[in-house]
């Protein structure tokens, strides 16, 4: 779902992925998957300010673990959290990314 220039989408039981406009040439290019802190989320200023530096030299995808910000399930204290973020890359990839660093 595109909202403000940002695409969204469910990527995982209960993780949420946001990633801004691809241009072409970020597509030929790596994305960097940033992941938050424990009891953080993706809205939060300091990991919004570190997306937008980022996206300067790459394109970048954030998302909210499960159970943090707006994803849903509950938090597993990092168990089922990798499936988040191992969803979150598949998600760059099949934005055409053949490199994707987390």
């Amino acid at each position: 779902m595109a909202t403000g220039g940002q695409a969204s989408r469910d990527v995982a039981t209960g993780g949420q992925a946001t990633g801004g406009p691809v241009t072409d040439d970020q597509v030929a290019g790596p994305a960097i998957v940033v992941a938050h802190g424990f009891t953080g989320a993706l809205e939060r200023p300091a990991l919004r300010r570190a997306a937008a530096v980022l996206g300067r030299h790459a394109a970048v995808v954030t998302f909210s673990f499960r159970g943090h910000g707006r994803s849903g399930g509950r938090s597993t204290v990092g168990d089922r959290e990798v499936l988040d973020l191992a969803a979150a890359v598949r998600w760059a990839r099949r934005l055409g990314h053949r490199r994707v660093a987390t």
